[in-house]
């Protein structure tokens, strides 16, 4: 597996916090926190366009992902058995399904990010240059109105929010 330089997770980590972005961008935001220009900026990203990305945990980084939205499912329902109301971060902490509830959601983050990045890694390397940018949007456009669409995900929300679900 090809190992990526300090420079380049750092470009990474850029991307990961602002999203899709364009090489400009990405020259911008990370030029508030290195003192790069932006040849050294676009020499980075060739590299790391260059380097090979692997897929090969992304079926085991689904059905992983899947097991701790199920865990979060349950630990949510459970959750408001206990307390419905809104916490602060100390009561969090001392709820009884606080474990729980950081497990999952870190198994939510960590498996999702692995079968996330090599996604857009083969979206954006998949398709002709010119339509990498309406590719990627269009998954996200689509993921966000699916997910959005769904009463299980809206009265979720509201659940956590401390709000009685009107269904």
């Amino acid at each position: 597996m090809t190992r990526i330089s300090a420079a380049e997770s750092q470009v990474m980590e850029a991307l990961w916090a602002d999203g899709p972005m364009g090489a400009e961008e990405l020259v911008a935001a990370l030029s508030r926190t290195q003192d790069w220009g932006g040849a050294t900026v676009k020499t980075l990203i060739n590299r790391l366009l260059k380097s090979e990305v692997s897929a090969r945990f992304a079926p085991a980084s689904v059905i992983a992902m899947g097991v701790f939205v199920l865990l979060l499912h349950f630990v949510a329902l459970a959750w408001g058995k206990n307390d419905p109301g809104l916490t602060t971060l100390g009561n969090f902490v001392l709820h009884p399904m606080a474990g729980l509830m950081i497990l999952a959601l870190l198994g939510v983050a960590i498996t999702g990010g692995m079968f996330v990045v090599p996604l857009y890694a083969f979206l954006t390397t998949t398709v002709p240059k010119t339509e990498t940018a309406r590719t990627v949007s269009a998954r996200n456009i689509i993921c966000t109105l699916g997910l959005e669409s769904r009463p299980q995900y809206r009265s979720g929300i509201a659940r956590c929010l401390g709000h009685r679900s009107h269904q």
